[in-house]
């Protein structure tokens, strides 16, 4: 973004985020229309790019603010309970639950992320997918990773893999609702709650050098 994008009135400021977010997160990045996001931000064509360089910064600008919002949130709640866990699973299954609370209250951020794997610019979705990856690592980079029967890598890639589909599906499943129904946030939250504990328990056996890890019985 340019350095007049952070001077902006904060009250425009947010205007122009949040056009985008509900833009990018409906269309999807190619899709996406700045011409849109200008008339739902109630500012001029000429004045939105004084602001940003091209729509591929200020998408991967509203990217930086969704993955943001949403590590922040994991990581102040896994905070609050406490210590963090250091082991590996145990934290993935303290974070999914707090992830889940954060999508249910902000289902519009979850698309936008949800719509990063359908990119097909390789650069926009390539430098997306680095921003996700940075704060993944931020979260679980220093968790215990001894007793693995896998490289931490491999195992960190599986589970980045398992929190796109959840994600995927969480979005497959709030889209049935599209057409105002209210949202049935229980039912929604034990399914998703039901898939991490069998994939949690299918990992615990898998990844551990001792099949069956105690943190997990």
């Amino acid at each position: 973004m340019k350095e007049t994008f952070y001077h902006l009135d904060e009250d425009k400021r947010r205007r122009i985020e949040a056009a985008a977010l509900e833009e990018f997160g409906r269309y999807g990045y190619e899709r996406g229309s700045t011409d849109r996001i200008i008339r739902k931000s109630g500012i001029s064509k000429g004045g939105l790019y004084e602001y940003i360089s091209s729509k591929e910064d200020l998408f991967l600008h509203i990217v930086e603010l969704a993955y943001g919002s949403l590590y922040d949130h994991i990581g102040s709640s896994l905070r609050m309970k406490g210590a963090v866990p250091s082991d590996l699973l145990e934290r993935f299954r303290a974070a999914s639950a707090s992830a889940l609370s954060f999508y249910l209250k902000n289902p519009s951020v979850v698309r936008l992320l949800a719509s990063i794997a359908r990119i097909d610019d390789p650069d926009a979705k390539s430098r997306a997918e680095a921003i996700f990856g940075k704060r993944f690592l931020d979260l679980f980079g220093d968790a215990d990773f001894s007793g693995l029967r896998f490289g931490p890598d491999r195992v960190l890639d599986l589970l980045r893999w398992m929190l796109i589909k959840t994600r995927n599906d969480f979005i497959a499943e709030l889209e049935r609702y599209e057409d105002g129904a209210d949202l049935p946030s229980e039912k929604i939250s034990s399914a998703y709650i039901a898939d991490w504990e069998f994939i949690l328990s299918v990992l615990s056996d898998g990844i551990y050098i001792q099949r069956g890890k105690a943190c997990l019985d």
